[in-house]
C-alpha cells in the first residue's frame, strides 16, 4: 500500500509539474516492475475488477507485465456459479474474463485513471478437460494477444493441479474514454 501512495503522490507531482515524460517513464516503470507491490488480494484486488461480491472469481493477482496477467482463485461450494461441487464452464470463463478485467485495472490505477469497463463481444476455441472442484486452487493466465482500437484480443488458460484444464480466446470490447 506504502509503494502505490508513493507512486500516486508522484504522479501528482508530475502532472503538476507539466513533466508528462517523466510521468510516461514512471508509468513504465510501474507497469515494467510491479513485483514490490504483489501479490494483491482482498479489498485492494476487488478495486481493480467492476465486479463485486458475490460475483467475483479471482482471488489474488500474482504477476503481472506489459500483456500478461496471472491471478488466482480458491472457491467452495457456496460460490456462484458453483453447481454440486464443481464450478460451472460460465464460472472457468467468468475467471478468465475478469483475469484480464484485473490486468486492466491495475494499469488504470497505476495511472491514476478511473477504472476502464470492458465487454466480452466474443469468445472462441472455449475448451475445458474437466470442471475444478470446490476446494481446488486455480490459477488463471490471460495474455493480450493483439489490440486493435478499443478492442482487446486476449488468450487465457486455467491451470489446477498443474493440469490446464481450460482456455479460450475473447474479444473484448473497452468502453471509451468520457471526452
Amino acid at each position: 500500500m506504502i509503494n502505490q501512495i508513493y507512486i500516486l503522490s508522484c504522479y501528482t507531482g508530475l502532472v503538476k509539474a507539466g513533466l508528462w515524460a517523466a510521468l510516461k517513464i514512471l508509468t513504465l516503470v510501474a507497469l515494467t516492475m510491479p513485483a514490490q507491490m504483489l501479490p494483491i488480494s482482498g479489498a485492494e484486488l476487488i478495486n481493480l475488477i467492476p465486479q463485486k461480491p458475490p460475483f467475483v472469481f479471482i482471488s489474488s493477482l500474482l504477476q503481472l507485465d506489459d500483456v500478461c496477467c496471472k491471478t488466482s482463485f480458491k472457491f467452495d461450494d457456496n460460490q456462484v456459479l458453483c453447481f454440486d461441487g464443481s464450478l460451472s464452464p460460465g464460472g472457468l470463463l467468468e475467471n478468465i474474463a475478469q483475469t484480464a478485467a484485473c490486468k486492466v485495472g491495475y494499469e488504470d490505477f497505476v495511472k491514476g485513471k478511473k477504472h476502464t469497463v470492458g465487454f466480452i463481444g466474443e469468445i472462441r476455441d472455449f475448451v475445458f478437460s474437466r470442471l475444478p472442484k470446490s476446494g481446488e486452487e486455480l490459477t488463471t493466465e490471460v495474455v493480450v494477444e493483439r489490440k486493435v482500437f478499443n478492442v482487446h484480443i486476449i488468450s487465457g488458460k486455467t491451470i489446477a493441479n498443474g493440469e490446464q484444464i481450460a482456455s479460450c480466446v475473447m474479444k473484448i470490447f473497452m468502453e471509451p474514454e468520457a471526452e
